[in-house]
């Protein structure tokens, strides 16, 4: 393994597993974390964890290309920007974050910014969210360069605020 790609991988032990884990799933208890799958740019596991009731963290590691990329953002939901269906929740998305990725061709490992826009729908009563999201990206390292990243995907929460009302 490259050393991007394990430093890729000490970031997501530390996001998912790691000492930085208990401070992140002690504010989703409140509000229900999901995990799931993302497919897209990258393919790979997605979560979220609720930390009020409209902001939340989302995190997707996943594979581009056989490169390996992990994104981090912070999320502010709406629930007025779009009509509310008579099931369910209909929430407009956006955030910002970090998107590291590790190439493989040319050993190094890139690191961006990137903002994003998305849509999610809060299946109701089943604690299942499926969302579709535009990610705008400038990477900064190893070279300035812009790029897309998009997803399409489905998590399963636990701790779940659902169906009484959207996450608090």
């Amino acid at each position: 393994m490259s050393n991007g790609g394990k430093i890729l991988a000490a970031g997501a032990w530390l996001l998912f597993s790691g000492p930085l884990a208990p401070a992140l799933f002690a504010q989703g208890a409140r509000g229900g974390y999901g995990f799931g799958f993302a497919t897209g740019k990258p393919v790979g596991f997605s979560a979220k964890i609720w930390a009020s009731p409209a902001r939340a963290w989302s995190a997707t590691a996943g594979v581009i290309n056989q490169d390996f990329a992990f994104s981090a953002d912070h999320l502010w939901h709406n629930l007025d920007v779009l009509p509310k269906p008579e099931i369910g929740f209909l929430p407009f998305y956006v955030g910002w974050g970090l998107r590291l990725r590790s190439r493989r061709s040319s050993h190094d490992t890139q690191a961006g910014a990137r903002f994003t826009a998305g849509l999610a729908y809060w299946f109701d009563p089943a604690p299942i969210e499926i969302f579709a999201e535009l990610s705008p990206l400038v990477n900064f390292a190893p070279k300035a360069e812009s790029g897309l990243d998009w997803g399409l995907g489905l998590r399963y929460y636990f701790a779940t605020h659902f169906p009484d009302s959207p996450p608090e």
